[in-house]
């Protein structure tokens, strides 16, 4: 490559390979995708429509396989921590394993029972804020529990796996 060819790839786009025409056209590129902790840019890499194009499917699907990486090694991004990651035990309990480290589970889940000619109801929530969510629920359904603290009745708690997690990892394809 002589040293108008290098010249010539700076002032295009590396893939379409169409001039910049100032900075409208041109974009910033992540050299290492944010993903996985990537905060240096670079211009004159790719245009506009290349990067929004690049970003919709190269990118998205690198930044898919990645996370379960930079969820696991909390690996700091320009937009915040990585999304949680939603694992499955050995057991068949499904997690969101936070990159903090924290787990809660995946969904809450409702049990009703009729017992004696009373509904006792089981609320086992991810977090305290999805448990008021679905107990403002349960006052619509059950108009008598208006002014009740369910809060009071609600018992918090925390345990150890029972089971191992499976976590899947992939990486590659065509995409990326």
């Amino acid at each position: 490559m002589n040293q108008n060819d290098e010249r010539d790839l700076r002032e295009g786009c590396a893939l379409c390979g169409r001039p910049f025409e100032g900075t409208v056209e041109d974009s910033k590129e992540h050299i290492i995708p944010n993903a996985i902790g990537g905060r240096r840019r670079v211009r004159g890499f790719l245009c506009r429509d290349c990067n929004a194009s690049a970003g919709a499917k190269w990118d998205a699907e690198l930044a898919q396989q990645l996370n379960p990486i930079s969820n696991l090694l909390n690996i700091k991004r320009e937009r915040g921590a990585p999304p949680a990651l939603v694992v499955e035990t050995m057991g068949g309990q499904r997690l969101r394993h936070r990159s903090d480290g924290h787990m809660t589970l995946d969904q809450y889940e409702v049990s009703e029972q009729r017992k004696e000619g009373k509904t006792i109801v089981r609320v086992t929530a991810p977090t305290v804020q999805v448990l008021k969510r679905h107990l403002r629920g349960l006052v619509r359904k059950y108009p008598q529990l208006k002014g009740v603290d369910l809060l009071q009745h609600a018992v918090l708690k925390s345990e150890y796996l029972a089971d191992p997690m499976a976590i899947e990892l992939n990486f590659g394809g065509l995409e990326v």
